[in-house]
């Protein structure tokens, strides 16, 4: 199974949702740098993230992120089960029909 990264957004960690984005880039896809764009209106509180919660989250676009030299440690449970791949456009269309993107 292949997913974006995500996380949650924690005031004493961040004081905004792009730097929490930003931290969970660094430490999932161990990316940093890039041009950002939210893709929600700024005063949105955000996509329902299923039918049945009421968690919502922010979706951001990175274009031409860079490999982070330091990137942020991964949470505990993330040691080991989380993998960053670059890999063609083509080929994450291919897993979104298939089923295998989350």
């Amino acid at each position: 199974w292949f997913q974006l990264p995500t996380g949650g957004h924690n005031p004493k960690k961040s004081t905004s949702l792009e730097g929490s984005a930003r931290r969970e880039l660094s430490e999932e896809a161990e990316l940093s740098g890039g041009e950002w764009f939210q893709l929600t209106a700024s005063e949105c509180k955000g996509l329902h993230e299923n039918s049945w919660s009421r968690n919502r989250f922010t979706p951001f676009l990175v274009i031409n992120p860079n490999k982070d030299l330091d990137p942020d440690a991964k949470d505990a449970e993330e040691q080991g089960l989380i993998h960053a791949y670059t890999v063609p456009l083509e080929v994450v269309e291919h897993l979104i029909n298939t089923g295998r993107f989350v």
